[in-house]
C-alpha cells in the first residue's frame, strides 16, 4: 500500500519498517539530520488509514493525498514542528506553517493555536527538516507581561 510513497519520493532514501503495531511502514531518511519521515498503514484502524511522524510530532490521516500533502509541507519546509515543555515534560506538539515564524509573537502564535494560558510557563522547540527554522524558546512573564522569547 505505500508504494506511492517511494514512488513519490525517489530523490530520497526510502526504507521499510517492520512493526507489530501496523500493517506496513516506510521511513524517508532526512539527509540533513536524525529527524526522518515515518509512514505508517493501519487500515483495520477505525478512525485513519495512516499514521505520518517527524521529528516529535505526528498527525493522523485519512487520505493518500493528504499524507503527501503533509510530507510535502515538511520537506518543502512550508510546515515545522514544535513541541512545548513544561517543568522539562512534554505538554503539547503540533506543525505550524514557516510563514509565522517571520514575526513570531505570543500573540501571532495563540492566535494560531487558538490556545493562550497553556502556553503560559512553557519552554518550546522548533524544528525543521533540513534545520534552517530550528529554534528554542520560552513563553514566560517579563517585567509583568508574559513573552514569546528566542533563543
Amino acid at each position: 500500500m505505500l508504494e506511492f510513497i517511494k514512488e513519490r519520493y525517489k530523490d530520497f532514501e526510502v526504507i521499510s519498517l517492520e512493526s507489530p503495531y501496523f500493517d506496513e511502514c516506510v521511513e524517508i531518511i532526512n539527509p540533513h539530520r536524525k529527524e526522518n519521515i515515518t509512514v505508517c498503514y493501519h487500515p483495520d484502524n477505525e478512525w485513519v488509514d495512516f499514521t505520518v511522524k517527524w521529528s516529535k510530532y505526528h498527525n493522523h490521516i485519512d487520505s493518500i493525498e493528504d499524507v503527501i500533502k503533509e510530507i510535502d509541507g515538511i520537506i518543502n519546509e512550508t510546515e515545522v514542528d514544535m513541541e512545548f515543555y513544561r517543568n522539562g515534560e512534554p505538554c503539547m506538539g503540533t506543525g505550524i506553517k514557516t510563514a509565522l515564524l517571520k514575526n513570531l509573537t505570543l500573540d501571532s502564535l495563540s492566535r494560531e493555536l487558538r490556545i493562550y494560558d497553556y502556553l503560559l510557563n512553557t519552554t518550546f522547540t522548533i524544528r525543521s527538516f533540513s534545520g534552517k527554522y530550528d529554534m528554542d524558546g520560552c513563553i514566560e512573564k517579563v517585567d509583568g507581561k508574559y513573552t514569546l522569547i528566542l533563543e
